[in-house]
């Protein structure tokens, strides 16, 4: 049977009691033999007895004192204090040896903790670089670390919703250790990742959010294409024979005049919808970029001549991109004619525009900055604003009475190909705003 230190301490109690009277009575013994005096026997035996407890006390101390040592160093342990402060009370024997192990044990333990104590700064130290919204929860699913992409994300700095809970940050945990998001909108475009760490002996939640809308629009940009591939082939197969159909029979004189125009419109209605096809099946081709380090700037000051019956201000100073030159100055360009056409939509609607000239109240702005490791370009205008700011990515949907819908889909699957991203934003007060996000390369 195992015995406890209580249990030690009880039997050195007995067995120096024991040892106590044993020699108690051998001195009572030799006293009696000797027939001392009864005063030098009082004496001799008080003597005895003194010197015989302050031994069997310093024995007991020094058999249980190492004992004590251990005890505190191992509840040292358990405080994840791994300095070993005890003396070594023996130079050899069970009792240095066991010394000689916890010293070992100690240096391991520390080792390993400083170890552990790294790989979690390099976790936080990771964290904070990666350009994905990240958030650290407590075991009471309690807000405790984010990096700068969840400040974007969420809008605040992480720094100030430390301690709030997962459901205030729009976010629930289930029993299965899933996470979701609340928000329909978000879940959309947002996939939830989580795993999860301990620190000091606590379960941690370490919750990733990726943006999926790429891989959304890349899915929806290769079954357009694919459609229009269809359509396309079907379309040409079918108004080929038409347009000769209608050519050869227009060259004959027995046609009367009033069935020449009709088959005239049938014939010209064909050419152009042979066209249309042609030239969106051009569209849906997939671009090659040819990227360049080129002064966004010098960009801007090309194509804002374009647009000379409005007033256009760029502000991109010592701000260079790393694009398809050719192709970013035609995204430009098209977001600046959306929005020159957005503001003369809102000119057309005033009620004493004869008072105003567009000129008077037009406004648009081109903007370009560096963020975290991002160029963010920005062209806002003081239009009509837009509605459903989604929708018009989608192709052939179009608000304006002569638009075709292909350009804000052309424009975004330009910007996706340069690894960025482009998005659409209604003004704070009117108007709207178009956002380009390109990465830089060095």
């Amino acid at each position: 049977m195992r015995l406890s230190v209580n249990s030690i301490e009880h039997l050195l109690k007995l067995a120096f009691s024991i040892a106590f009277v044993v020699v108690m009575m051998l001195v009572l013994s030799i006293c009696y033999l000797l027939a001392l005096e009864p005063l030098t026997y009082i004496t001799v035996l008080l003597f005895c007895t003194i010197l015989l407890a302050v031994s069997l006390m310093s024995v007991y101390r020094k058999i249980l004192s190492p004992l004590n040592d251990l005890l505190c160093n191992v509840e040292a342990f358990c405080q994840r204090d791994f300095k070993i402060n005890a003396k070594a009370h023996y130079q050899g024997g069970i009792y240095s040896m066991l010394q000689a192990q916890l010293l070992k044990l100690g240096a391991e333990l520390q080792h390993s903790a400083d170890n552990y104590h790294k790989e979690i700064y390099l976790t936080y130290q990771l964290i904070s670089q990666l350009d994905v919204p990240i958030l650290v929860f407590d075991p009471q699913l309690r807000f405790t670390h984010g990096n700068t992409a969840f400040d974007k994300w969420y809008g605040a700095p992480w720094q100030t919703l430390c301690g709030t809970h997962a459901t205030q940050l729009g976010l629930n945990y289930s029993t299965e250790n899933e996470w979701q998001i609340e928000s329909r909108s978000q879940s959309r475009s947002w996939q939830v990742k989580a795993s999860c760490f301990f620190d000091n002996g606590q379960r941690y939640h370490l919750v990733v959010l990726n943006n999926i809308t790429k891989e959304l629009n890349s899915t929806q940009q290769k079954a357009w294409q694919q459609m229009v591939r269809v359509l396309g082939h079907e379309i040409k197969n079918s108004l080929t024979p038409i347009k000769s159909l209608t050519q050869s029979m227009l060259t004959k004189d027995d046609i009367a005049e009033r069935y020449k125009g009709a088959l005239q419109v049938i014939h010209e209605r064909s050419d152009k919808l042979q066209s249309f096809v042609s030239h969106y099946s051009e569209k849906h081709q997939d671009v090659e970029i040819n990227p360049v380090v080129c002064n966004f700037m010098t960009i801007c000051q090309r194509i804002t001549g374009l647009f000379s019956d409005i007033e256009i201000e760029c502000d991109a100073v010592n701000i260079n991109v790393f694009a398809d030159e050719i192709l970013l100055e035609q995204v430009l360009i098209n977001l600046l004619k959306n929005a020159s056409q957005s503001i003369l939509q809102r000119y057309q609607s005033m009620e004493n525009q004869q008072q105003y000239k567009i000129t008077d109240f037009a406004k648009i702005q081109v903007k370009a900055k560096e963020l975290n490791r991002i160029i963010e370009i920005t062209v806002t205008d003081n239009g009509i604003g837009i509605t459903n700011a989604e929708d018009c990515f989608v192709p052939y949907y179009t608000t304006k009475p002569d638009g075709q819908g292909i350009g804000l889909y052309f424009c975004r699957n330009i910007i996706e190909k340069h690894g960025g991203a482009l998005t659409l934003h209604q003004g704070t007060d009117c108007g709207a705003e178009a956002r380009i996000v390109l990465p830089i390369r060095h």
